[in-house]
């Protein structure tokens, strides 16, 4: 199992962890290399350090093929909607 990425902000925290993934059949297949497939699915949970409240955020984009440039504004606008979160 891989350990999740953390960013730390004043008031919340941030695990996430991302990848390719795609169907074969019925079944998904999840690729973790990041060198060789731009991620297309962002898993993230954040949590207020003030309270016990929580959110569970699941991105999936399911367009064509990611250049790295698109990949890298994609990531880019994820932190920024992470980073957002208000409790």
């Amino acid at each position: 199992m891989n350990q999740p990425k953390k960013i730390e902000t004043a008031h919340i925290s941030i695990y996430y962890d991302s990848a390719y993934t795609y169907f074969k059949g019925t079944e998904e297949k999840v690729v973790k290399d990041n060198i060789k497939y731009v991620p297309n699915t962002y898993i993230a949970y954040i949590a207020d350090k003030n309270t016990d409240k929580v959110i569970e955020l699941y991105y999936k984009y399911t367009g064509d093929h990611l250049t790295e440039k698109q990949g890298e504004k994609q990531e880019k606008f994820i932190f920024k909607m992470l980073k957002s979160v208000k409790f």
